[in-house]
């Protein structure tokens, strides 16, 4: 869906706005919503909250709804999780998903 552009006055269920930059993401691929065979990703239903927003906020979604983070174990970490994250840019990554998916979410 990359290279489409909703009509002028287009109307999303989900918040966001379209805007250059964007494209329509699924906005709820978590594992409620894959369908699996043999144990692999065959595509996901459930298109409802469908809207434009960024991949990077897509891809944060679904790394929050797919990938187990005990909190104990993220609490443990610390300070030395955070500080590895920076030194890597990663936390720069996640603080801008956060900040997009804060606009989105309005």
């Amino acid at each position: 869906m990359a290279d489409f552009v909703p009509p002028p006055g287009a109307r999303w269920r989900v918040g966001g706005r379209w805007s250059p930059g964007k494209i329509i993401v699924h906005n709820d691929a978590g594992p409620f919503n894959a369908a699996l065979r043999d144990g692999r990703l065959t595509g996901f239903f459930d298109w409802d909250f469908a809207g434009p927003c960024t991949a990077r906020s897509d891809v944060s979604w679904m790394a929050l709804a797919w990938v187990p983070l005990p909190a104990r174990r993220v609490a443990a970490a610390g300070d030395g999780l955070y500080a590895r994250l920076l030194r890597d840019g990663v936390a720069d990554d996640v603080d801008e998903a956060v900040r997009e998916l804060d606009d989105f979410f309005g």
